[in-house]
């Protein structure tokens, strides 16, 4: 029997990055990859983005035609843009993910608000830059300081600051190897041909390149009279026109060229023409270009910067040398001219990224960070100030007291938790059953195995008495999917091996998704939630009014005096009646909310005589008929 029908639900995620498409780099790549891997994984995306100039690609427009990817473009003041969007589109995200700094201040000041899980990824910072400088202050401040559901570095060095997200998770990137295998090489054997990627700004040293190469064709007698040397510079930026003014002045101009952006097999194509690839950063985290470049069978030529030594291996597939020394690397530039073993360190740069930095890797480790959101939904819901007008509107119709003759179903459950003292266990529920048999109260009763185990003949002895058995996991083994259902066909093999009859109820340790429920239904267990009021309760959330959803447990009940408690019960049968269905409450309570450590009673042992109040006062008010769950479910079918 299937308690409700499951509406399949795709689960969307937000991702955002302030510059995106026809502005070019790794953080872009990184994200549409990012996109397409969570789409193959049946999510849907939204890129919240800045509005720039500039024509997209066929590629890039082809991209953006994707059914399952929304790229969201914004005007004027992008915080602003991307922060009111979050807001308003808060219950459509599972989670947002942020790829650059101002993305993150975003994410994180719509968070405080909507709840939704967040993660950053730190794709560039300026932590470690040696001048104090605005940029640096922010970057200390959004990627050290601001806690996040969880942080992820591209590069191992960013471990090196101190961190509130600990632990920060490193997941570099990954690039398919198989379009460069798809895409013919085409070296002259009589040139050198040297080649950069990348984003023509400071950050990047093309400026020491242009540098060294002057110091190269001046001095090099090798070069200028047995190869043709040329310089090949691809990609935009900020620095173009001053990097070509300053190739003229070096006397660069018949040997430096610059391609603008290319894109897909063309660019491939530049990396296969190549005889060495050079990375002249003055900072960076790892550069995606790395890899591309070992994808194409490139030696490297790279400073020592971010985590670069982790691609370029000295004298394997390429040299390091340190940033900002220009001689230094126009020795190096003269030295792979004069090396008669670039092919063979080019095997070695393809060879290394093939197995370590493939990104169906990289996708899988984002993927898991993601599932790990699935179970870690926080408690209530909240509704967002413009909304509370709407919601409240309705207060009216609940307003008034229940009319209906028929009875309240009531389902009391209980989690038991294995975190007490096995001490204090044994009596705890010998007086739970003693207060259930008073109130002719049966019950449902969740534990995890090894307590049921544990304690076996005091649960079989509640279960003799009229209260149901039912599971629970924890929440370390509720993690992602494929754990889940690993967890509950453990369960069943447990229930039907273990002596245990009639264990058909399991409850998840979070809120349960709907792909959850379908899990749990396939496993060939039940699976009801807590109820809530209908109607949102008004709260303060910062210097902001917002609505939130109250569970009826025993935590939020023992908070409302009998007035409150009765005209939420009241509001959920009216809502129960008018969407037809008979009037029923599924009520929580919990161990810890009976047992006080070191012994029972006192503050929480009092909540017995509280609860043993609230119940007869309800009887006063209504007809309550008490059933456990799987009987409840049973009036279902």
């Amino acid at each position: 029997m299937e308690v409700r029908k499951i509406k399949k639900q795709k689960r969307r995620v937000a991702l955002l990055l302030h510059r995106w498409y026809p502005a070019y780099g790794g953080e872009q790549v990184y994200v549409e990859n990012l996109a397409r891997g969570l789409v193959d994984a049946g999510y849907e995306v939204d890129i919240l983005t800045n509005d720039s100039d500039g024509r997209l690609s066929k590629e890039e427009k082809s991209f953006e035609k994707i059914p399952e990817i929304r790229v969201k473009r914004f005007r004027g003041p992008y915080v602003l843009s991307a922060f009111f969007e979050l807001l308003k589109c808060r219950r459509k995200y599972f989670a947002s993910h942020a790829h650059s700094v101002r993305a993150a201040f975003a994410m994180k000041s719509a968070s405080w608000l909507t709840r939704v899980p967040t993660v950053l990824t730190v794709h560039s910072n300026h932590i470690f830059a040696e001048k104090w400088t605005l940029k640096k202050v922010l970057h200390r401040v959004m990627t050290l300081e601001t806690k996040y559901g969880q942080e992820i570095s591209i590069s191992e060095q960013f471990l090196k600051g101190k961190n509130v997200n600990d632990p920060v998770l490193v997941i570099p990137p990954g690039i398919d190897v198989e379009p460069y295998d798809a895409v013919d090489g085409g070296r002259e054997a009589e040139a050198f041909s040297v080649l950069f990627v990348g984003d023509l700004r400071y950050d990047k040293g093309i400026d020491l390149l242009l540098k060294a190469a002057a110091k190269l064709v001046e001095s090099s007698d090798f070069i200028q009279k047995q190869k043709d040397f040329v310089l090949h510079i691809v990609g935009e930026g900020s620095e173009e026109k001053s990097l070509k003014k300053l190739a003229e002045k070096l006397d660069l101009s018949k040997y430096v060229k610059f391609h603008g952006r290319l894109l897909d097999e063309a660019l491939i194509r530049q990396y296969k023409s190549a005889d060495l690839f050079v990375m002249p950063s003055r900072a960076d985290s790892l550069a995606l270009t790395l890899l591309e470049a070992c994808a194409a069978s490139l030696p490297i030529l790279a400073t020592d910067v971010g985590d670069h030594r982790k691609i370029v291996l000295d004298n394997t597939n390429g040299h390091t040398v340190h940033p900002g020394d220009v001689d230094e690397l126009s020795y190096y530039l003269e030295l792979f001219a004069l090396n008669p073993h670039l092919e063979q360190m080019g095997e070695a740069s393809y060879s290394l990224v093939s197995q370590e930095y493939d990104w169906a890797q990289c996708l899988e480790k984002n993927l898991r960070v993601y599932e790990s959101f699935a179970s870690a939904v926080a408690p209530g819901e909240y509704f967002m100030p413009w909304e509370l007008p709407r919601l409240f509107s309705g207060r009216r119709k609940f307003k008034s007291e229940y009319k209906g003759r028929k009875p309240l179903k009531f389902c009391f459950t209980l989690d038991v938790e294995n975190s007490h003292d096995p001490e204090l266990l044994p009596d705890f529920l010998e007086r739970f059953s003693d207060f259930s048999s008073t109130q002719e109260m049966p019950s449902s009763i969740f534990a995890e195995t090894e307590l049921l185990d544990g304690l076996r003949d005091e649960f079989l002895g509640l279960s003799s008495g009229g209260h149901e058995l039912a599971l629970r996991s924890s929440e370390t083994s509720w993690n992602a999917t494929p754990e889940r259902k690993k967890v509950l066909r453990d369960l069943k093999e447990y229930s039907n091996a273990g002596g245990w009859e009639n264990l058909k109820m399991f409850r998840p340790p979070f809120a349960a998704s709907e792909e959850d429920l379908e899990i749990i239904h396939d496993a060939g267990f039940e699976y009801l939630p807590i109820s809530e009021d209908p109607m949102p309760h008004l709260k303060w959330k910062f210097i902001f009014p917002v609505g939130e959803a109250i569970e009826m447990n025993l935590a939020n009940v023992l908070k409302m005096d009998d007035e409150e408690l009765l005209n939420s019960i009241n509001r959920l049968r009216a809502y129960q009646s008018e969407h037809g269905v008979d009037p029923f409450l599924i009520f929580k309570a919990n161990s810890n909310d009976f047992i006080s450590t070191p012994g029972i009673g006192h503050s929480s042992g009092e909540n017995f005589s509280i609860l043993s109040q609230k119940l007869a006062f309800l009887r006063e008010h209504m007809d309550i008929e008490f059933h456990t769950l799987s009987k409840f479910c049973k009036t279902l079918s």
